[in-house]
């Protein structure tokens, strides 16, 4: 037995050096990137809603989905993403939104990873 993957099946076959040891409790298996228009947005207000949020970046183009992320208890974790039809309206509201303030924040956008 390999003393460095003993426990391998303790966590239902994942090894130590395995990538998948790494996804994130709050979020699931990443999506697959085929184009760079989703949006990653930091330091969001705790009492903002997916809806307030939508609204505020439907000024950059027509959004597909919108997410904020939260902890196990449902309370927001003060980020969130905005999925868009192009990459255009993502770049568009990078230039637009990033180091702006909503709900007297200044929130931090970026291309989501």
């Amino acid at each position: 037995m390999d003393p460095y993957n003993a426990d391998v099946r303790d966590r239902g076959g994942m090894s130590r050096h395995s990538p998948d040891r790494f996804i994130s409790k709050y979020r699931g298996p990443p999506e697959p990137a085929t184009s760079k228009n989703q949006i990653f947005v930091r330091n969001l207000p705790y009492a903002l809603g997916t809806q307030q949020l939508r609204d505020f970046f439907r000024h950059a183009g027509h959004i597909v989905d919108c997410n904020i992320m939260t902890d196990k208890d449902g309370r927001s974790r003060g980020c969130g993403t905005v999925r868009f039809e192009s990459s255009t309206e993502c770049d568009r509201a990078i230039n637009m939104f990033h180091r702006s303030h909503l709900q007297g924040r200044e929130i931090e956008v970026r291309i989501d990873m």
